[in-house]
């Protein structure tokens, strides 16, 4: 009732999904942008390495450059292996080694001999293959997650060929373990992720950004390589969040892939913390609680929600309980409203399909309170959830774009949105929602380009 505080969001049955936040990335998709990402310069492909010594009283002095130059660069993934992403590349250069002998000026009685000197430069071009596995660490460190990628040692460093010439084996082993050593040295990197204002890549963010909620706060961050069950497809890279308030409820062993065909991104949230989110949002003041007639929200209307609840069925729906309230005669009167539906994705935006609606009382302004609800739920608790996953936030709410929901037109989801800091934009087009008891999971196609 209006000046009382409302009732909490009853909280959805308890289930042990694998993670509160599942979000997986092919590795078609990576490589995609690791590609992208040379061919723009926004990772160097060429290195340039120079040493040298001199002998002054022998007038010597030698150089050596070393140019190379990394193409074809590919993540892979191990059968089995959790925790390991491999990198392959091409690997190609030349090796210029420079001679230089002062003249050389010697005193005799019948005169001075001068032996001219020598300054000469020998050029031998090499190329062959590169292969690393590297184990991916994420710790958490006050409020940034710092990612570790740990190469111990080249799987495969080939050289395919060194000029023309026929070298022996310890040769071509002094060439391969000194260009190995500067690749293992160079790759020893601990980084921090770049910034993206939200999941999947902004580990360097506070974790809470990912949504205005105290239970969103995340406890612990796991990684791991999955393979879908499409075995042409390609296998997920997942990062694993765990919110604070469910720690140990989390099972790494059980996680298997979310995605489907068509997604580049997929994102699974347990509906354990959904309810707590609708919880927080509901306390916070963030969905809306009072209603005029037509289902706007409005400070002096005359309906207001008492109490919202939800659960999801494995038959794919969801299911929204409103209590709505409003005083006829000034006397208050309470209809229960339960709204079951089934979320589908369709032209960019999310729709709720095959609506069924259950009321104590059939009157207009508590099925439009509880479409507004609908509305409410969908986009605080999924839809933001869904739009900052892949760095961007959903504009705030108009009253078009309720209307727009009430009268069937759903809510659109697609966005393009640039990568702070590349020159990259996303072109993001939901692909799939799925409903099960323990938890929701979205699909999502990216166009990555420059």
């Amino acid at each position: 009732m209006p000046g009382q505080q409302a009732s909490p969001v009853v909280p959805a049955p308890a289930r042990s999904p694998e993670y509160d936040i599942q979000v997986a990335v092919t590795a078609g998709f990576l490589n995609h942008a690791i590609a992208l990402a040379f061919s723009t310069g926004v990772l160097p492909s060429k290195f340039h390495l120079k040493f040298g010594a001199a002998e002054d009283p022998l007038g010597l002095s030698t150089s050596v450059d070393v140019d190379l130059s990394v193409s074809d660069v590919a993540l892979f993934t191990e059968a089995g292996e959790a925790q390991l992403v491999g990198l392959r590349a091409k690997w190609s250069g030349t090796i210029t080694i420079h001679v230089s002998l002062a003249d050389w000026t010697i005193k005799t009685p019948g005169g001075d001999y001068i032996e001219p000197g020598v300054d000469q430069s020998f050029t031998v071009p090499f190329e062959g293959d590169f292969a690393a596995t590297a184990k991916v660490i994420l710790k958490q460190l006050d409020d940034n997650c710092i990612l570790t990628i740990s190469f111990a040692q080249l799987d495969q460093l080939d050289l395919a060929r060194i000029g023309s010439l026929t070298p022996g084996a310890d040769f071509t082993e002094v060439i391969r373990a000194t260009i190995e050593r500067i690749a293992v040295v160079a790759l020893r990197k601990r980084i921090t992720l770049p910034t993206l204002n939200g999941l999947p890549g902004s580990l360097a963010t506070p974790a809470q950004a990912l949504l205005d909620a105290q239970s969103a706060q995340i406890g612990a961050t796991d990684f791991k390589v999955t393979s879908r069950a499409d075995a042409e497809s390609p296998d997920e890279l997942q990062l694993l969040l765990q919110a604070t308030q469910n720690l140990g409820q989390q099972s790494y062993q059980a996680v298997v892939s979310v995605g489907e065909s068509g997604s580049d991104v997929a994102i699974a949230l347990s509906v354990r913390f959904l309810t707590q989110i609708l919880q927080d949002l509901w306390v916070g003041g963030v969905i809306p609680t009072q209603f005029d007639d037509k289902g706007q929200p409005s400070r002096d209307g005359p309906n207001w929600i008492e109490r919202l609840s939800f659960s999801a069925t494995d038959s794919g729906k969801l299911q929204l309980r409103v209590f709505a309230q409003r005083k006829v005669i000034g006397l208050p009167i309470t209809v229960n409203v339960t709204l079951e539906f089934k979320p589908v994705i369709s032209s960019g935006g999310i729709f709720a399909n095959d609506v069924t609606v259950d009321l104590d009382l059939d009157v207009g302004w508590a099925r439009a309170t509880a479409g507004s609800a609908l509305f409410f739920f969908l986009y605080q608790c999924l839809a933001s959830v869904l739009i900052r996953s892949v760095a961007d936030v959903l504009e705030p709410w108009a009253d078009a774009m309720l209307a727009d929901f009430l009268n069937g037109k759903g809510i659109s989801l697609k966005r393009s949105v640039s990568w702070d800091g590349t020159p990259f934009k996303f072109d993001f087009s939901p692909s799939f929602v799925n409903v099960s008891a323990p938890e929701i999971s979205f699909g999502v196609a990216l166009n990555l380009h420059a």
